[in-house]
């Protein structure tokens, strides 16, 4: 037995052509449909939203697709939260708009048509004119498009030059440099004292850090000290600004020996891990014993006897 379909749900927003039959399932849409609110003010936004201007609008639907993420409760999205409203629609754009229009092939196909009798002559050529003024619509958006580029004389290129005698302190890492004019050799800590001759360096408390600029002004790093040595310049290790930072402050560097510590491990079983040292252990005597010490091997016996454990013998250690 076929099963009659009782109503049929549209989404009422506009431009959305989403809609299905009750009892049907040759006409079921897997989108949830939301009937309007009775809330009178929400009601409003509602159909001020879809543009409706029916006051019959109670049991008008709006599908799942006009609504953000936070509008909904749960994943599923088949309940919304009592405070939400659709989306507002936007504009339609000229790339939207050419799409709706036919492609100028088709028209040109149905152009080259002369047998067809439902187009006169007068038709023809407003079908040609429509042709040409897509064709001239998608040209407009197309140089609309490439005017957002400017010509290279209107560019504003950022100060990327570097000069000669700043590519020590940005590329070379090693202890000696050579400028670049000549085959001089100097040093980290010469060009260290260099910097503080020309009071390039600027303590700035409120960020805790240290304003290092070079000779000329042009350009400057930033460097903190605690809790680790850090420089904003290209240079990975021995950098002259925390040189020249830390001799300012007359914080030098001290070159600290680490202790080499001997491993520790067990060779054996049985054998405690560590230095190995003599082991005494403390027995108390017998009663008939007495304690006696060999002084040239430095042995310590224990040598039965019948005299009586006496104190000093209790307090004497042996091997």
């Amino acid at each position: 037995m076929d099963v009659v379909p009782r109503k049929k749900y549209c989404c009422k927003y506009p431009g959305c052509n989403n809609w299905y039959y009750i009892n049907t399932p040759e006409g079921f849409v897997n989108k949830h449909f939301f009937v309007f609110p009775k809330d009178p003010t929400q009601h409003q936004q509602w159909r001020n939203i879809c543009k409706i201007s029916s006051k019959n609008s109670d049991f008008f639907r709006i599908c799942e697709d006009h609504f953000d993420e936070s509008a909904f409760v749960n994943e599923k999205k088949d309940r919304l939260n009592f405070r939400a409203v659709p989306l507002v629609p936007t504009e339609p754009s000229d790339i939207h708009l050419l799409e709706d229009l036919p492609h100028p092939d088709q028209q040109s196909k149905i152009d080259e048509d002369p047998s067809s009798s439902a187009l006169s002559e007068e038709n023809m050529h407003t079908i040609k004119r429509n042709k040409y003024e897509v064709i001239a619509v998608r040209e407009i958006v197309r140089l609309r498009d490439e005017s957002l580029l400017i010509k290279p004389e209107d560019a504003k290129y950022p100060n990327l030059s570097v000069k000669l005698n700043d590519l020590p302190y940005a590329f070379t890492n090693d202890q000696r440099h050579y400028q670049a004019e000549g085959e001089t050799p100097f040093t980290n800590f010469a060009l260290a004292r260099m910097l503080i001759a020309h009071n390039c360096i600027t303590h700035v408390p409120s960020q805790k850090v240290f304003l290092v600029s070079s000779v000329s002004g042009e350009s400057s790093s930033v460097v903190t000290l605690f809790p680790k040595e850090k420089c904003s310049c290209k240079s990975q290790k021995n950098c002259i600004h925390i040189k020249a930072v830390k001799l300012s402050i007359r914080i030098d560097d001290e070159n600290t020996q680490n202790i080499k510590l001997n491993k520790i491990m067990r060779r054996k079983r049985g054998y405690k891990a560590g230095k190995k040292s003599t082991n005494v252990s403390i027995v108390k005597a017998a009663d008939d014993s007495i304690c006696a010490k060999q002084e040239g091997s430095n042995i310590t016996l224990l040598i039965p006897t019948t005299n009586t454990f006496t104190e000093q013998n209790s307090q004497t250690s042996f091997l």
